[in-house]
């Protein structure tokens, strides 16, 4: 199996999209045979069907792929979970009628409509294309961040460097800061392009990484490069320079750039748990109370889980393992969309000797709403009788509405567990979580663990 990196997510964005346009609409479930094949798969890996296991952490990525496409508006998918390709149909032009000509007198100029409006010859209208249309303000956004990031990564690296297209390799490091910088001074977002460069390098100047890895290289790892960093000052173009206007920023909008470590594959999720970073950090130093930073570290850990189903359930999976330790005798793993409505079984022996089933669900929701109601409560209490277990466990990164909480209450054998009990269960088991300065952040390390394909 292929190791992650973005020529194997290239890959799996192309092999989804091609097999889509080919069948049309299709299951979601269908989706992961040729994701497989591009990251290569065996059959030894799908025989090794447990979370930890190859198998199952490209099962999880390739789901979160999905998912991304999905969000992007690349792929469609309706009430009956079935994907397909959002097709983007260029409108057909509208058919003009040739400018008709007297018949009496022979056609030797082209006839006039009007004194003031000459005519265009037929072909030429019929064959006139639509003027291009004007790019949106996004499209203008993210022109100019490319611009900027090029220019960025020219005044610190060499060219081959600059071009090393690895999340974890110095030009990724720049591009993580870049997109910092630019998010942590939404001001600059009307400057002018040498003003916006001048605070941008600034910052990143002062980043503890861009100092050790960058600017204070050995003269020997400079030398070894294709193009250092001094040459590429050399040859530039002297230009004029620009007196930069000043910018008036306001002294708490100014924060440290979190550390940069470890990259989660996903951008939207690493970008998100570095945002908790920043928060944990704005805690410890008494900005923020621990009631808000907790607040917030829950909303965060809602939405990750959010951006990918199986991600949640394979995390969901490990931490009820986690919870019941030794006394699990036997387990079942069944992640994805065809799992019957059970991702997850456990056969429980306690001390005594007593055994009983316990089957297990994870809910992944979008949004804010209450994903666990008395529907999904009185739907899985059935799945359970069916599948003869003796309890159920329903975990959500969202929260639960009333009613059902109140109903599972007086069920024994029913648990449910929402955002807030998921997070005290992370702090319990140390999951996900860890702790530093005294106060929980989110585990970066374990979270890109599971889906990490060796």
């Amino acid at each position: 199996m292929d190791s992650f990196n973005q020529e194997t997510r290239t890959n799996i964005e192309t092999a989804v999209l091609a097999f889509l346009k080919t069948k049309g609409k299709i299951e979601r479930k269908l989706i992961f045979a040729p994701a497989y094949e591009a990251l290569h798969v065996t059959p030894e890996d799908i025989k090794d069907n447990v979370p930890s296991g190859n198998y199952s952490k490209a099962k999880s990525y390739i789901g979160m792929i999905v998912s991304e496409l999905v969000n992007d508006k690349q792929i469609a998918i309706d009430a009956e979970n079935k994907l397909s390709v959002i097709a983007i149909e260029a409108a057909a032009p509208t058919p003009v009628e040739a400018p008709k000509k007297k018949p009496a007198k022979p056609a030797v100029k082209p006839v006039k409509k009007a004194v003031d409006e000459p005519v265009i010859p037929a072909v030429s209208i019929v064959n006139a294309t639509k003027p291009e249309a004007e790019p949106s303000a996004k499209t203008k956004a993210m022109r100019v961040r490319k611009a900027l990031t090029e220019r960025i990564l020219a005044g610190f690296l060499s060219p081959a460097e600059a071009n090393d297209s690895d999340p974890e390799s110095l030009a990724g490091v720049l591009r993580s800061l870049t997109g910092a910088v630019l998010k942590n001074h939404p001001e600059l977002q009307d400057a002018a392009a040498d003003v916006v460069y001048d605070t941008v390098r600034a910052e990143l100047e002062r980043a503890k990484v861009v100092k050790e890895k960058i600017l204070n290289r050995k003269p020997e790892i400079i030398a070894a490069a294709e193009t250092p960093v001094a040459l590429v000052k050399a040859v530039a173009p002297v230009q004029k320079p620009v007196k930069p206007k000043p910018i008036k920023v306001k002294k708490s909008s100014v924060i440290e750039l979190p550390p940069v470590g470890p990259v989660f594959p996903i951008e939207s999720i690493d970008r998100l748990i570095r945002e908790t970073f920043v928060k944990h950090a704005q805690c410890v130093t008494g900005k923020i109370t621990k009631e808000t930073y907790d607040r917030h570290l829950i909303a965060a850990i809602s939405h990750l889980f959010g951006e990918g189903e199986e991600f949640f359930e394979t995390f969901s999976f490990m931490l009820i393992k986690k919870l019941y330790g030794s006394a699990i005798i036997r387990e079942h793993y069944a992640p994805g969309p065809d799992d019957e409505g059970v991702d997850g079984e456990f056969l429980i022996e306690d001390a005594v000797g007593f055994r009983e089933q316990v089957m297990m669900q994870a809910k992944t929701k979008k949004n804010d709403k209450p994903s666990i109601s008395m529907k999904i409560l009185r739907e899985y209490v059935g799945v359970m009788h069916i599948r003869n277990a003796d309890k159920c466990i329903i975990i959500s990164n969202s929260s639960i509405t009333k009613d059902a909480r109140e109903a599972a209450k007086r069920l024994i054998n029913v648990m449910l567990i929402g955002d807030k009990e998921l997070f005290e269960l992370m702090k319990k088991t140390r999951f996900g979580i860890t702790v530093e300065a005294g106060i929980e952040k989110i585990d970066l390390p374990a979270l890109i663990d599971l889906i990490r394909v060796k």
